[in-house]
C-alpha cells in the first residue's frame, strides 16, 4: 500500500495521495483546464490569425505542412510522455528511485528520438513535397518548420512528467506563457513572411516552449522530493518494451494513417482549399473535445496511482466517475457547437460557408471518441499496450484510410469526416471489449461506485 503519510521533506505540501479523489480530480482539472485553454487555444488562435492574414489557399498549405510536422514530432517523441505519465503516476509513493531511474531513461530517449526526428525532417522534405503532397514549394518550409519537430518532441517527455505527477499548477504557469508566445509568434511571422514566416515562428516558440517547461519542471522535481538520474536505467528497460514500444508502434500506425487520410484530400482538384476548410471544422471540434481531454488527463494519472497503491475500490470509483464526466462534458459541448458553429467559422474569414456540414459530422466522431479515450484509461493503466495494438489502432487506421480513400474524391472534406468518425466507431468497439475484459479481472466486492 501507498505511504500517504510522508510530504518529501516539506512541511507545508500536502500529498496529492491524501486527498480524495473528487478533490484531486476537480482541483487538477481547474489547473489542467488553465493549461489546455492555452495550449490548444493557442493553436486555435494561430489559426485563425494565420487564415486571415494570408488567405484561404496559402492557409491550406500552411494546414498541410503544420500536420506533416505535429504527426512527425508525436512519432518522435516514442510515446516518452505517455510512458513517463503512467509510470511516475504508479509508482511515485511507493519508489521514488525507480521514478528516478525511469524519468532518466526517458530523457535520453526523447533526445535521442528528437534528434532522429528532425533529421528525417531534414532529408525527406523534397520527397513528401513533390511526390506525397504534390507541391514541391512546400519542401523549404517542412525544412524550416523542422525545429518545432524536435522541440515538441522533448516537450513531449516534459508535459508527461508533469501530468505524472499531477503538477497541473506547474504546467498551467508554462502553459500561459508559451501559449502567448506561440500566438504573437505565428502572427508575427506570417505577417511578416507569409506562409514562411508562420513556419519559422511554430519553430521558434516551440524552443521557447520547452525552455519554459524545462523551468517548471525542474521546481516540480524538487518539491516532489524527486531527481533524475542516469544509473542502472537498464533496469527499467522493460517499460520500453512493454509500454513505449507498443505505444509508438500505435502512434507510428495511427498519426501516417490521419496525415494519410489529409493528403488524400489535398491531392484532389481544389484540394488546399478543401484542407482548409477541414482544417476550420476539426480546429473547432478541438474545442468540443477541450474539456474532456481535460478531465481525462487529470484521472489518468489518479486511476494509475489507485493501481499503484492497489486501491481496486478507488481504481474502480474513479473510473466510473471520469466516464460519466466526459460523456456529459462532450455531449453538452457538441450541442452548443451545433447552435454556434457557422458563427465560429465565420472567425476564419471568407469562403468557409462548406465548413458547417462538415463539423456537423465531426461532432459526432466527437462523441464517439470522448467515450473512446476515457474506458481506453483502463487499458493504459493495466499496460496492456500490446493487444491494443493489434486489437484497436489496427483496425482503426484501416478502416479511417479505406474510407478517406474511397470518400475524398467524391466528397472532399466532407468524406474525410466521415472516414474520420468511421475510423473512431470501430476504435470504441474495440476498446469497449478490451477494456471489459480487464475490468471483469479486477473485481471488488459490488458497491455503488458513482
Amino acid at each position: 500500500m501507498c505511504d500517504r503519510s510522508r510530504t518529501d521533506g516539506h512541511p507545508n505540501k500536502v500529498n496529492e495521495g491524501e486527498l480524495p479523489f473528487r478533490l484531486r480530480l476537480s482541483r487538477g482539472a481547474i489547473w489542467n483546464l488553465t493549461a489546455t485553454i492555452f495550449n490548444q487555444g493557442s493553436v486555435f488562435v494561430g489559426n485563425i490569425v494565420v487564415a486571415r492574414i494570408i488567405g484561404k489557399q496559402p492557409f491550406g498549405e500552411y494546414s498541410i505542412a503544420m500536420s506533416t510536422l505535429m504527426t512527425l514530432a508525436v512519432l518522435a517523441q516514442l510515446s516518452m510522455g505517455y510512458t513517463v505519465s503512467k509510470y511516475v503516476a504508479e509508482f511515485r509513493s511507493t519508489d521514488k528511485e525507480k521514478v528516478g531511474r525511469i524519468l532518466g531513461l526517458c530523457f535520453i530517449f526523447s533526445i535521442v528520438a528528437a534528434c532522429l526526428g528532425t533529421l528525417l525532417v531534414v532529408m525527406a522534405a523534397p520527397l513528401l513535397a513533390s511526390v506525397v503532397l504534390k507541391a514541391p514549394h512546400l519542401s523549404t518550409g517542412l525544412i524550416i518548420g523542422s525545429g518545432y519537430v524536435f522541440f515538441t518532441a522533448v516537450n513531449g517527455y516534459q508535459v508527461g512528467a508533469f501530468i505524472g505527477l499531477e503538477g497541473y499548477r506547474g504546467l498551467s504557469k508554462a502553459a500561459m506563457a508559451s501559449g502567448i508566445i506561440t500566438v504573437s509568434g505565428i502572427a508575427l511571422g506570417a505577417w511578416w513572411l507569409g506562409l514562411a514566416g508562420a513556419l519559422i515562428g511554430l519553430s521558434l516558440t516551440a524552443c521557447l516552449r520547452c525552455i519554459l517547461h524545462t523551468v517548471w519542471l525542474r521546481k516540480e522535481f524538487i518539491s516532489n522530493g524527486l531527481s533524475r538520474t542516469f544509473h542502472d536505467i537498464g533496469s527499467e528497460a522493460h517499460v520500453i518494451r512493454a509500454f513505449a514500444l507498443p505505444a509508438a508502434l500505435s502512434g507510428y500506425v495511427t498519426l501516417p494513417a490521419i496525415w494519410l487520410g489529409n493528403a488524400f484530400l489535398v491531392r484532389q482538384p481544389g484540394g488546399f482549399d478543401q484542407m482548409a476548410i477541414y482544417n476550420a471544422a476539426i480546429t473547432v471540434r478541438m474545442a468540443v473535445m477541450f474539456l474532456p481531454q481535460v478531465v481525462n488527463n487529470v484521472g489518468m494519472p489518479i486511476l494509475n496511482n489507485y493501481k499503484g497503491c492497489g486501491d481496486r475500490e478507488m481504481y474502480r470509483r474513479a473510473f466510473w466517475t471520469t466516464l460519466a464526466v466526459n460523456a456529459g462534458l462532450v455531449l453538452f459541448a457538441s450541442l452548443i457547437m451545433m447552435g454556434l458553429g457557422p458563427m465560429i467559422l465565420d472567425l476564419f474569414g471568407k469562403n468557409f460557408d462548406g465548413a458547417f456540414p462538415v463539423l456537423r459530422v465531426l461532432l459526432l466522431a466527437a462523441l464517439i471518441e470522448g467515450i473512446a479515450i476515457t474506458v481506453y484509461q483502463v487499458i493504459q493503466s493495466h499496460a496492456m499496450l500490446w493487444q491494443s495494438f493489434g486489437c484497436i489502432a489496427i483496425p482503426y487506421c484501416a478502416l479511417f484510410v479505406a474510407l478517406a480513400y474511397g470518400l475524398t474524391p467524391s466528397f472532399g472534406a466532407l468524406g474525410l469526416a466521415f472516414a474520420y468518425t468511421g475510423g473512431w466507431c470501430v476504435n470504441l468497439l474495440s476498446t469497449c471489449l478490451l477494456a471489459r475484459g480487464i475490468l471483469s479481472v479486477w473485481q471488488v466486492p459490488q458497491e455503488e461506485v458513482l
